[in-house]
């Protein structure tokens, strides 16, 4: 991971901590009931999840009680914007910025000397089974403010209006009471420390419960679960469709209710230059020049694909050859052109709703764009790059930087 670190392509853009405020973390796990970390810096996403405590954890999931009890933390305002690195669901970032933006002044007021834990909370103790997912349609984003400024402020507040009271400006234990108060918590009177519950309605969304599920509900044909592990989905008797990520009925099944489509005009050239590009670099083999070099000179590709064989020939030219003939206003016989699995990688969402989390699943489906895998799932991007050879990490670094460079 040193390539896209350097490259500041790795969990960039986290929030550091130090000092005080690792002990402000310190109290928000060990009132969660986590283990504390023993590390004196660390960096947190907009969530508070950290890449340095999970490792130390070795547990990516530290901020969990179960799938169906993930928690997050805010130190600071610092975090607002910043991106979920290892969400349990595909709505966490969502959460947090709804909780962010309803009590943004708090926050800030909360933070300057205390911290909030936030749960994501719908009374379900655990998922029993994979049918609880589409149950899982309204999340409420409870909270608690470590120190209890909120109730402690309730408290000053009431003691300072009941000495208003008729001749209670006289009673010494009551000014006593209001003296210790403030001495340890300051005067709250006039600072914002009450915050509001997040009430979210969910759609769809993408799980890692159950080795990690796409819940599509509704659709042409009704709720769908899409699981990427065999073994767990096997496990079930199932309320609702179920498919496997790998099942060769599944993109059928997707276009017909209505979730995926195969659409040449949504199908930009650059993405289909990602997606033969990745066939090429898996199949080439060594060579005497780095794949930089091959797809950015023309001659040298074209010496190193006449070295392909015939079937990943296909792969590379086939796709390009037939949009060329579907422009001309031919009606091409697809299997000859495209293979299975890079069909699948050309379709693209078909509800506008809905796009981020279908683009997520057809990474998941088909793991050949390396850009749209950054842009859509970080965490399958990082998961892939190890597994490429360090000619094809460099051309997917540079061309990544591009992109993000022409957005």
């Amino acid at each position: 991971m040193n390539k896209l670190r350097e490259a500041g392509l790795y969990m960039s853009g986290l929030y550091p901590i130090k000092g005080k405020m690792i002990d402000r973390y310190n109290q928000c796990l060990q009132s969660l009931g986590f283990q504390t970390t023993a590390l004196t810096e660390i960096h947190i996403d907009a969530i508070g999840w950290s890449p340095e405590v999970a490792e130390e954890m070795g547990n990516n999931y530290y901020l969990n009680h179960g799938g169906a009890n993930p928690y997050g933390i805010i130190l600071s305002p610092e975090q607002f914007g910043k991106a979920v690195f290892f969400p349990y669901h595909s709505f966490d970032r969502d959460l947090v910025e709804a909780f962010y933006n309803l009590n943004e002044a708090s926050i800030k007021d909360i933070t300057v000397d205390a911290a909030i834990t936030i749960n994501l909370d719908q009374n379900i103790a655990a998922f029993y089974e994979p049918s609880d997912l589409i149950d899982y349609s309204n999340i409420t984003v409870g909270y608690k403010i470590i120190g209890e400024l909120d109730r402690e402020q309730i408290k000053q507040n009431i003691l300072i209006q009941k000495m208003y009271q008729g001749h209670n400006c006289l009673d010494m234990n009551l000014h006593n009471k209001i003296l210790a108060s403030s001495n340890q918590f300051g005067d709250l009177r006039g600072r914002s420390l009450q915050l509001r519950e997040v009430d979210y309605p969910t759609t769809s969304f993408y799980t890692k419960a159950f080795g990690g599920v796409f819940v599509l509900r509704g659709g042409a044909n009704g709720h769908l679960l899409i699981f990427e592990s065999l073994e767990e989905m096997n496990k079930y008797e199932h309320t609702y469709w179920a498919e496997h990520i790998a099942s060769p009925n599944l993109l059928q099944e997707l276009i017909s209710r209505g979730w995926l489509l195969f659409n040449v005009q949504k199908l930009t050239e650059e993405r289909l230059m990602r997606i033969t590009h990745h066939h090429f670099a898996q199949n080439i083999g060594t060579t005497e020049h780095n794949l930089t070099e091959i797809f950015t000179n023309k001659s040298i590709y074209l010496k190193y694909l006449n070295q392909l064989d015939e079937g990943t020939k296909k792969q590379v030219i086939g796709p390009h050859k037939f949009i060329e003939k579907i422009h001309a206003g031919h009606k091409p016989e697809r299997s000859r052109y495209i293979a299975d699995d890079t069909f699948r990688a050309l379709h693209s969402p078909a509800n506008k709703n809905m796009e981020d989390l279908i683009w997520r699943l057809i990474c998941h489906m088909q793991p050949s764009d390396p850009y749209y895998m950054y842009y859509y799932d970080k965490e399958l991007f990082y998961r892939q790059f190890q597994q490429y050879n360090e000619s094809y990490q460099d051309w997917i670094i540079l061309n990544i930087k591009e992109q993000l460079k022409n957005n």
